[in-house]
Formats: C-alpha cells, sequence, structure tokens
C-alpha cells in the first residue's frame, strides 16, 4: 500500500499560502560575499537601538528566566493604557504585531469569509486569511496611496475584516483624519476594521487620525502597534492591540497562556516609558529623511515624502539587479518588484554615517548597471 502525500493532509490555507520571506540577514551576507562591514538598510529596524533601560531591564529578568512570565501581562499593559488613555482591559499584548494580527484572523474569520486588503501592503494580513480559508478582496493602491474609497466600495454582507496599514507599507504614505471618518461612516459598525500603525511614532502630519477616538465612538476597530520600529526593539517581538474590552476578550481567547516572554515585557515597561530616548530616534528619522530627499534630487531620482523610518524610491533601473549589486559591495536595501513596483526600491533611513554610504553605493551601483 503506497503512502499518501503529506498534501493531502494539508489545510487548503496552507498549500495554497507562499513561504514568506525576511530579506538577507547581515551575516548571510558577510559570509557569501566575504565582507567585513555591512550597512542593512532593508528591513526597517531602529539604527539606534533599544533604551539602555530597557536592557537593564532584560538583564534583570534574566535573572529568574526559570520562571514563566506574567501571563496576563498586567504590567505591560498598564503602561500602555496609561500612555493611550484607556483602561486596561482595553489592551493586548502579542509576541509582535504579526502575532496579534493571527489572533485577529482565528477570532473573527470563517471560511468564505472576505478581508478586504489593500495592495501592495504587509502581506501577513493575506497570509492568515488565506490559511484559514476565508478570501482576500485586495484594493489596488491609486497613485501609491491606499484608495479608502475603492475599500468601501468592496464591502459586502460576507466582509468581515478590513486592515489598513497607516502608514502603509512599502510607500509610508498615510491616509487621513477626514478620509478614515468618511470611509468609517460609509463602513458602519457591522464590520472589524483594522488599522495597523506599526510606523505610526514617526508621523508628522497633524491629520493623522487618533483612531483611538473611533473605538470610542461605537465602531468596531482594532488598532495595532509595535515596539519594533521606533523604540528599537525588533529583536523581543513585542507588539500590542488596542480595542474595546469586549474584542479584547475575544482575542485573548485564542492567545496561548504565556505568549510574550519576560524580556520583552520588562523591556517594554521600561522602554515605554524612557521618552527621551524615543524622541531621539524620531529626531534622527525626520532630520536624516530631509538628507535622503536631498541627495534624490540630486541624483534625479523620484521618490515619496514618507511618514514612516523608510523611503520609496524609483530607481529607474532593474530593482533586483541594484539590490544584488549594492549587496555585493556591501549595502542592503530593499527590491520591489515582490511588491509589484518593478524598478522602485525600498530604503530605511539609518544614521548619518549609514546613509552616507548608501547614497555612496547607490551612485556606484546606478552607475555601473547603465554602463
Amino acid at each position: 500500500m503506497s503512502k499518501p502525500s503529506l498534501l493531502n493532509l494539508l489545510s487548503k490555507g496552507v498549500q495554497q499560502v507562499e513561504m514568506g520571506t525576511a530579506g538577507l540577514s547581515s551575516e548571510e551576507v558577510k559570509r557569501k560575499y566575504g565582507l567585513v562591514e555591512i550597512i542593512k538598510l532593508a528591513s526597517n529596524e531602529n539604527p539606534l537601538g533599544p533604551s539602555l533601560k530597557a536592557i537593564e531591564a532584560a538583564n534583570t529578568a534574566a535573572e529568574t528566566m526559570n520562571i514563566y512570565p506574567d501571563p496576563t501581562g498586567f504590567q505591560l499593559r498598564s503602561v500602555i493604557a496609561r500612555t493611550y488613555g484607556v483602561d486596561v482591559q482595553q489592551v493586548l499584548h502579542g509576541n509582535g504585531s504579526a502575532e496579534l494580527i493571527t489572533f485577529i484572523g482565528q477570532a473573527f474569520i470563517n471560511q468564505e469569509d472576505e478581508c478586504i486588503i489593500p495592495q501592495p501592503t504587509y502581506n501577513r494580513y493575506q497570509e492568515i486569511t488565506d490559511i484559514i480559508g476565508g478570501e482576500n478582496i485586495f484594493s489596488p493602491l491609486r497613485e501609491f496611496r491606499i484608495d479608502l474609497e475603492d475599500m468601501a466600495r468592496k464591502v459586502t454582507p460576507k466582509t468581515k475584516l478590513i486592515f489598513i496599514a497607516n502608514p502603509n507599507n512599502p510607500t509610508g504614505d498615510i491616509v487621513k483624519r477626514d478620509e478614515v471618518e468618511a470611509f468609517l461612516s460609509e463602513v458602519g459598525q457591522e464590520k472589524v476594521v483594522v488599522f495597523d500603525e506599526a510606523y505610526a511614532e514617526y508621523v508628522e502630519d497633524k491629520d493623522f487620525p487618533r483612531a483611538v477616538e473611533y473605538i470610542s465612538a461605537g465602531y468596531h476597530v482594532i488598532i495595532l502597534r509595535t515596539f519594533s520600529k521606533a523604540y528599537g526593539m525588533a529583536g523581543t517581538r513585542l507588539g500590542y492591540a488596542i480595542s474595546s474590552p469586549e474584542i479584547i476578550k475575544y482575542l485573548n481567547k485564542v492567545r496561548p497562556v504565556f505568549n510574550v516572554n519576560r524580556f520583552a515585557q520588562m523591556a517594554g515597561i521600561e522602554a515605554m516609558n524612557d521618552t527621551n530616548h524615543l524622541k531621539r530616534c524620531l529626531q534622527l528619522v525626520w532630520e536624516e529623511k530631509k538628507y535622503y530627499y536631498e541627495q534624490f534630487r540630486e541624483m534625479g531620482l523620484s521618490y515619496l515624502k514618507t511618514s514612516s523610518n523608510f523611503i520609496f524610491v524609483n530607481v529607474g533601473v532593474d530593482d533586483l539587479k541594484l539590490h544584488e549589486t549594492m549587496t555585493k559591495n556591501g549595502v542592503i536595501i530593499r527590491p520591489m518588484t515582490p511588491w509589484g513596483y518593478k524598478g522602485f526600491i525600498r530604503v530605511t533611513i539609518g544614521t548619518h554615517y549609514q546613509n552616507e554610504k548608501m547614497v555612496e553605493c547607490l551612485k556606484k551601483s546606478l552607475q555601473e548597471l547603465k554602463t
């Protein structure tokens, strides 16, 4: 009797999901090309790293690593709740916002339910809907911006979830307060709208919506935030959701008991309390993006002004070849062909030294490709 194929045992959702990629690590590039220094500007990491107070808290937590972490994350959730002026019952902790997206999908999506997603955007929204067996309804960007009017038109009785990354990844643009309020008014209070605000700390635009207010107004809104970007803690995998107590209660039903480790919880508390370090991280990005704008203009490259810690740039050449050429020279950027934008790249804003190295390498690589 022949052994049945493993594919026949897999869920249909897992069969259709493609393996994601996080890009090359610095260690991989060093080994592959024999390089000593790597400037990695592909993953939107914070070049200043975490608060020293957060590091100290994690070190202290190491002394009790034999003890399970607080399953409720009460201290961390309390600090987050105080920061946003909400009740602690409105906050849920997660192992990165990617885990929280998984919770949202598990809590709300059944097979054949619809999830409306901008395209392109963060790919975890699509993945979790596919895995569970729901149907993704895509709304293409309009002039590189999320088109809320189109997303509202796509709502049907089958729609359960609507994901809005604000700022959006990979473009760095935002949807503004008046757009969001018109959208929510059109969609109504019967759908769950998720605002993924992973890069929100970097936003300078005064018209950026304060999504907490929509929860108070009775909409089924979930806000996602992360410690990976502005707080410089990508390696700890720590994020949080803010919503109504009722929605948080249901998300808690699918949350593993000890999902966020002791190190992350303690570091997160001190990171959020260390507002001075956060200000330094934000100021670096706000200053250095102006340097990039100036350099790109001098090079004749068009770009999108960003509300995040990365910039979306039209390089006018094969971005995959450019990525390979730059990587060989020790600078890692993100090509946009996999996102549907051939000839574009996404560049993380680093320190001034890193940004100068990136510009130098980009000029050299573009010249090499064009000749």
